[in-house]
């Protein structure tokens, strides 16, 4: 992943809609204790018994550097997404995207783009669900931008599983702009099967039999294991990625990013069964290769639980289980691992 550049001194503020700040007594402190060097920082989404929202910025070390009040809504955070020294929390009930910097919190506009209004028959009537949010920073500009994926709550089967992209620029105009659509039926709606890597947005391809809605002829089927990406400084689709699975399929697959690289999670739904970290090192060519095997002592259903990779040295890797809501540390050397702390977080992500 590229490094983060300078941020620029002069930066223009998007237009921020009033919210709301919870007094200190509603809010529920998170202490993290983890066994490595403090390098690297937490964001974490937590929430108190009176349903009080904030981000705590937390070092390995177990000290909370900053916190950040979220005037969310009451059905809390349904996406954190990190990038650099800024994050993008989205509130489950409302959708509604708000950029945390440091002392400050920007909501950003939810409305559909004028364009997509325009190309789409857009009625007063008419409904829009944001399925996914993408955040990321173009190494090249500096700027950060998001990606999000909409679907009209009001369709035709001819439009079938058809997305709407747009794309927004935080230092730009405060607007969305709409881009081409996915060329492919992605898994959006599943937090782990979406990535940024250094720029690029990656999605896994859904799998056409699996899916509960008739889908748009144009859009083409792809093998098992394909990934579908995104170009922030482009605005636009990239070729399909040919996945690690080379025609194979396991029963669960996700996406995650480790030390700058794009990385395919191989899990399997029996007891004892090994997960598998495949790294892309090469993205012209499409080479993968396996670098870790890990041995979780519980059974890895989706609907028991679903381990995300966070973090990854020589000596350990860092995993967020959900739905337990808990920091999980893989020793690479005795194969042991062991729960950090139930610190009842919704949402967790690293930046550096």
């Amino acid at each position: 992943m590229a490094p983060a550049g300078p941020r620029s001194p002069a930066r223009k503020r998007i237009k921020t809609a009033p919210g709301v700040t919870l007094p200190p007594d509603m809010m529920f402190e998170v202490f993290l204790n983890l066994p490595a060097s403090s390098v690297c920082r937490f964001r974490a989404v937590c929430r108190s018994c009176r349903r009080s929202w904030h981000v705590d910025v937390v070092d390995l070390a177990g000290t909370v550097a900053r916190r950040t009040r979220t005037p969310v809504a009451e059905g809390g955070a349904k996406e954190l997404l990190t990038c650099g020294d800024l994050a993008c929390l989205v509130g489950a009930d409302d959708g509604i995207a708000r950029v945390l910097d440091p002392g400050a919190v920007t909501v950003l506009p939810h409305g559909l783009s004028e364009e997509n209004k325009a190309g789409e028959g857009w009625g007063r009537r008419e409904s829009f669900h944001v399925v996914a949010h993408a955040f990321g920073r173009v190494s090249s500009t500096g700027e950060y931008k998001l990606l999000r994926l909409v679907r009209l709550l009001r369709y035709t089967p001819a439009r079938g599983g058809g997305l709407l992209a747009e794309v927004l620029t935080l230092d730009g105009d405060a607007r969305w702009r709409t881009r081409r659509s996915p060329p492919v039926v992605v898994a959006a709606d599943r937090m782990d099967s979406m990535v940024v890597v250094d720029g690029i947005v990656y999605f896994l391809a859904a799998q056409i039999g699996q899916l509960p809605f008739v889908v748009n002829n144009s859009l083409s089927v792809q093998p098992a294991g394909s990934i579908a990406s995104f170009n922030l400084e482009a605005e636009d689709w990239m070729p399909i990625l040919r996945g690690s699975l080379n025609g194979r399929q396991p029963p669960l697959l996700t996406l995650t990013e480790l030390n700058g690289f794009l990385v395919t999670v191989h899990s399997d739904r029996r007891q004892q069964s090994p997960m598998d970290l495949w790294f892309l090192i090469d993205l012209k060519r499409e080479t993968w290769v396996k670098r870790y095997s890990i041995w979780l002592d519980v059974c890895p259903q989706r609907r028991v639980f679903s381990a995300h990779p966070l973090f990854a040295d020589d000596r350990k890797i860092l995993l967020w289980v959900r739905p337990k809501g808990v920091l999980m540390v893989y020793d690479l050397q005795t194969g042991s691992c062991m729960d950090l702390d139930h610190i009842n977080c919704v949402a967790v992500g690293l930046y550096k």
